[in-house]
């Protein structure tokens, strides 16, 4: 089959266990996948299919993803792409306050004509927090891993089988001149 980038953007980690998953998901599709942190990860150019993922804090991707996003947007319109967020813990995900997708981030996906992020629950283990900032964050959310590990799968087994049948399609015969 094909061959899937998942570039993240991770502060703790939890994102890139999410990617990680992901990634074993689309290998069970028959793709070969190939992730990366969006600081270091390949060009899109490179692949038959991305996904890009990052972090939420104070409602916004983190730097690395936001920038790898707007970079990499030339390539990202002639191939499927797939996005996804993590970051509200416990019931912080369903307040109407909480925006669902970073200004930023719409403002790329509107003009690409790309799906918007797919959105999971976050982790947040205090024993990893560094920095005021990240300190205050914890102070307002409660601690625990709030990760959906059977939606993660089924929204990444679900991309792997669009790709195949992508994969399945016949790719498009030029018309056919009639001779003179």
């Amino acid at each position: 089959m094909g061959t899937v980038l998942i570039a993240y953007a991770s502060r703790l980690g939890s994102t890139q266990e999410i990617a990680t998953v992901i990634a074993d998901e689309l290998r069970q599709t028959d793709h070969t996948v190939t992730v990366a942190p969006c600081a270091t990860a390949p060009g899109a150019e490179a692949f038959d299919a991305v996904l890009i993922g990052s972090a939420l804090y104070t409602g916004r991707w983190l730097g690395d993803a936001t920038r790898y996003l707007r970079r990499q947007s030339p390539h990202l319109v002639d191939r499927p792409t797939f996005l996804f967020q993590s970051g509200p813990c416990g019931d912080q995900q369903d307040r109407p306050d909480h925006p669902s997708v970073p200004r930023a981030v719409r403002a790329t996906v509107r003009r690409l004509g790309l799906a918007e992020p797919v959105t999971f629950a976050g982790r947040l283990d205090p024993t990893m927090i560094t920095g005021r900032l990240s300190r205050w964050m914890a102070s307002l959310a409660p601690a625990g891993d709030f990760r959906d590990w059977e939606a993660i799968r089924a929204w990444a087994y679900g991309i792997g089988l669009e790709l195949q049948e992508r994969d399945r399609r016949p790719s498009p015969q030029p018309p056919r001149v009639a001779a003179p």
